[in-house]
């Protein structure tokens, strides 16, 4: 490998363009794609409260004081109210900052690898590599996941920002160092697993510095970082017990270990044949690692990274000699220490996901960088640098399709991983509702059993797709089903009186009208008993006003019901 000293002077900038260019060309179509019933519903986006109303001050200090469904990511939600401010409820703009995210950090590494090896070759490789890499794609083209992009580019962007200022003079460096803390913050309130970066950067000043770092600057530089860390974590961390983290999930030492390396050969596999990647990963193992095994983990990287840093100190630095496997060593170590948030250290809802190697991923294109650039002849490693950009370019773009909208998804999904039948009609049912499709929604609940839909608002969307495919009946016996679980549900009761006058069936209307005159006030049972008659008679403006006289009085009855 070339060696050249990385001056940012004499960089043409065309590296970054290509980067940049190449991951806008390969998700560029993912713009319009739209909001997915996989977690965009919930908390995090579609129902998060800081989005419910405008971007003012007092929006910005909820955020800062308050978790959302069991996560402290204040950032996270800020970066969501500013796209609405900008575009909306219109989901290619939040796709929008997700790409612009994603290219940025390629961007990042592309620069901080040069800087740090010298070799602009290599630097470019591992850069090309992470921005088309379909590992990437549910991090890029799935609107709930910017906490992956945003908080990675806070983390980059804090060690950047560091090795700018690391030989200035002191008042520089001060400032450098506190925008780098400061800037590392904002990616923890962005996604808490940023917090490896610092290690990460520690490792690389051990293994890629091509001259003795400053060890004052960046002893302290870690020391800020993690004093910060700390303080973060005892802040934070309980508010996260509930709804992100699982406490009670626990093993033996020896199950934890087992599931702890399980998970390493899992992520491994996924991001060395990323050609079955999916959205829902089926792991049969459910327990965590005790804080024994992880603090046993922990002393054993601590002797691994003391031994690295001597024996890189003693071969290296002493006579400046080039270790021709410290990227790859380096990337090994980014890869580990990204992971290991992942690994079920602290009990997690979820065990494997794509999104989870979004940091991880680095590691992982510069060794592969390294070993394309091993290869003896310049022509070996041009064609097989593009013979691979190609590949994960062509998957990535076929990936983006599937998260388009959620039928897609889950069908992609069970189609991958043989989900259960009733779970996946469950799951096909749910996101056809979603997306207000209730015809398909009703097939796919029939066949699973309607009967577990508890939500009362999907219930009467689902027998309303059943309305809509002549099945009458099926939607009649389905809300009398769901109205012996929930008597209060009021509007259950007029929604079959209301269904069979708008069949002309009155006659069959007057007798579900009585079955359920106990359900109404004596008022509602004549605002019925008129609009039956006078849709009978052609009479649709009197209809018309009779059924919104019912529907108030039936509005303040289920508020007064629900207070």
């Amino acid at each position: 490998m070339t060696a050249e000293t990385f001056d940012r002077r004499t960089d043409s900038g065309w590296p970054s363009a290509v980067i940049a260019v190449l991951g806008i060309l390969v998700y560029f179509h993912g713009l319009g794609n739209g909001f997915l019933n996989y977690d965009d519903a919930d908390q995090r986006l579609l129902n998060n409260p800081f989005l419910a109303g405008p971007l003012d001050w007092e929006a910005i200090q909820a955020a800062f004081t308050r978790s959302t469904g069991g996560y402290y990511d204040p950032v996270y939600a800020l970066s969501y109210a500013l796209d609405i401010h900008l575009w909306g409820w219109n989901p290619a703009g939040i796709h929008l900052g997700n790409l612009v995210l994603h290219c940025l950090n390629s961007v990042l590494l592309y620069s901080i690898l040069a800087r740090l090896t010298g070799d602009r070759a290599l630097a470019f490789l591992a850069g090309i590599f992470f921005v088309v890499h379909p590992i990437h794609v549910e991090s890029v083209s799935w609107a709930t996941s910017r906490k992956d992009t945003l908080s990675l580019f806070f983390g980059l962007a804090s060690l950047s920002l560091y090795w700018k200022g690391e030989g200035a003079a002191r008042g520089k460096f001060i400032l450098h160092l506190s925008g780098a803390v400061a800037l590392l913050l904002l990616g923890m309130m962005t996604k808490p697993t940023v917090i490896v970066l610092p290690i990460v950067g520690l490792l690389a000043e051990v293994l890629l510095r091509r001259r003795p770092p400053a060890f004052r600057r960046m002893w302290l530089f870690q020391g800020a970082c993690f004093v910060m860390v700390g303080i973060f974590l005892a802040a934070t961390l309980p508010l996260a017990v509930g709804d992100a983290l699982k406490p009670d999930l626990r093993s033996s030492p020896v199950g934890n270990g087992i599931f702890f390396a399980d998970l390493y050969g899992y992520f491994t596999r996924l991001i060395l044949f990323p050609l079955n990647l999916c959205a829902l990963y089926l792991i049969p193992f459910n327990k965590s690692m005790g804080y024994a095994t992880a603090a046993g983990i922990f002393t054993l990287v601590l002797i691994g990274a003391g031994w690295v840093a001597g024996v890189r100190r003693y071969f290296v630095f002493a006579g400046e000699r080039e270790v021709p496997i410290a990227p790859a060593s380096w990337g090994l170590a980014v890869f580990g220490a990204g992971l290991f948030p992942f690994t079920n250290v602290v009990p997690r809802t979820i065990y494997l996901a794509d999104r989870y190697e979004y940091i991880a991923s680095m590691g992982f294109c510069l060794i592969l960088a390294v070993g394309i650039m091993r290869l003896s002849r310049p022509v070996y490693r041009a064609v097989l640098g593009v013979l691979l950009v190609v590949l994960f370019s062509a998957l990535s773009i076929d990936r983006v399709k599937v998260w388009r909208d959620s039928p897609t998804l889950w069908a992609d999904a069970d189609r991958k991983r043989n989900i259960p039948s009733a779970q996946h009609h469950l799951l096909m049912g749910d996101s056809f509702a979603f997306h207000g499709r209730w015809r398909e929604a009703a097939f796919e609940y029939e066949a699973a059993g309607p009967e577990q839909v508890t939500d009362p608002a999907i219930m009467m969307k689902v027998a309303n797709g059943f309305v809509l495919s002549g099945n009458l009946e099926r939607a009649e016996t389905l809300v009398r089903a769901f109205l012996i679980r929930d008597p209060d549900f009021l509007s259950a009761a007029s929604w079959l009186v209301l269904v069979r006058v708008g069949v002309k069936d009155y006659p069959r209307a007057r007798g579900i009208l009585d079955e359920f005159a106990d359900r109404f006030t004596p008022q509602e049972y004549g605002f019925l008993k008129d609009l039956i008659e006078y849709d009978k008679e052609g009479e649709r403006e009197e209809a018309s006003r009779a059924y919104r006289d019912l529907t108030t009085s039936l509005g303040r009855r289920m508020r007064d019901v629900q207070r």
